[in-house]
């Protein structure tokens, strides 16, 4: 409800003797210092006798107009003037909340101000973690693109060299289906001795990329490929001196192949123990023996089979492992 002097400002008082609703400002200014005045509500209006609420009975916690006094409310009820008791109950809680809940808003920004601390602190370390490890694979591939840069131009080199040579040895080849004797004898002594020329340049070397010239950078990279690789090579070497053995290639070894051969088996488990007892097929599975079946596990020889290989004439140790046994058929 607006006030009824000013129609400007919303009205926050009610004066019993002018019977209008009103502004602080106007009441201030305008008003008479001798009328009366409540908290101007939009309930303020007693719903029983039509009349402004002016007072107040603690007694009951209840807002009265002057005619509920005289009925409702015996003599013995505390009545009080309702501005004051509005004055002195917003005065209460205007303190209670000075006390209490300033030192909870200051402890509430204290936090908040630790914990914008802490998301800056966060972000800033994200931020350089993250340019750090962007700048290093920058630095990587530039460094790795050095490295590789000059083999490249030089198969590029070597490239537009080959295409030439092929267009040289294409035109010479038309110029000998299309010419006539006479052409074609006018440029022979030219086109033997180019033909000569590219023939006696002979294959191009071959162009790789030295693992072990890679810069430092990428030395752990590097050192991962080359075990990667001599694993490799080992397990493959392995499988191909074990399976000449068996397979009775190598039936007169020198002494240095001998020696080699036993620097191998100590490599595999003595595996040279086993040759003399090489054998055709599997005992549980019956697989036949190959060089994909030398070190292949087996899905028969596990530890159930010891219940009906107990009486065989296989050692123990081998029954259950897991791999095949093989014995003469």
């Amino acid at each position: 409800m607006e006030c009824e002097d000013c129609h400007i400002n919303v009205s926050s008082l009610f004066c019993l003797g002018c019977k209008k609703h009103m502004c602080i400002k106007c009441e201030e200014n305008k008003h008479p210092s001798t009328h009366a005045i409540v908290p101007s509500q939009s309930n303020d209006v007693c719903g029983d006798h039509k009349l402004p609420f002016d007072l107040f009975c603690e007694t009951c916690d209840i807002m009265l107009c002057s005619y509920c006094t005289k009925i409702h409310h015996s003599s013995y009820h505390i009545i009080r003037n309702l501005l004051e008791v509005f004055r002195k109950k917003s005065s209460n809680l205007h303190a209670i909340l000075n006390e209490r809940g300033y030192a909870k808003k200051q402890m509430i920004e204290i936090q908040l101000e630790f914990r914008k601390n802490q998301h800056h602190d966060f972000l800033k370390q994200y931020l350089s973690l993250e340019r750090e490890i962007y700048d290093t694979r920058q630095a990587m591939s530039k460094r790795l693109e050095l490295h590789v840069a000059p083999t490249i131009s030089e198969l590029k080199e070597h490239l537009k060299e080959v295409n030439e040579d092929i267009l040289g040895l294409k035109s010479a080849l038309d110029l000998v289906e299309t010419s006539s004797k006479y052409s074609f004898l006018n440029k022979y002594k030219t086109l033997m001795n180019k033909i000569l020329t590219i023939k006696s340049k002979g294959p191009r070397p071959e162009k790789n990329v030295d693992l072990e010239s890679v810069p430092a950078e990428l030395q752990e990279w590097n050192e991962r490929a080359r075990v990667c690789k001599s694993l490799t090579s080992l397990n493959k070497a392995k499988n191909d001196i074990l399976w000449d053995i068996w397979s009775g290639r190598l039936t007169n070894p020198d002494a240095a192949a001998a020696r080699e051969v036993s620097q191998w088996s100590r490599l595999t488990d003595n595996y040279i123990q086993k040759i003399s007892k090489m054998a055709q097929v599997c005992y549980f599975c019956k697989l036949p023996l190959s060089p994909d079946s030398i070190n292949d596990e087996c899905r028969m020889n596990t530890r159930e089979a010891s219940l009906y290989s107990r009486d065989s004439k296989i050692p123990p140790r081998h029954i259950g492992s897991g791999y095949h046994y093989f014995v003469k058929k």
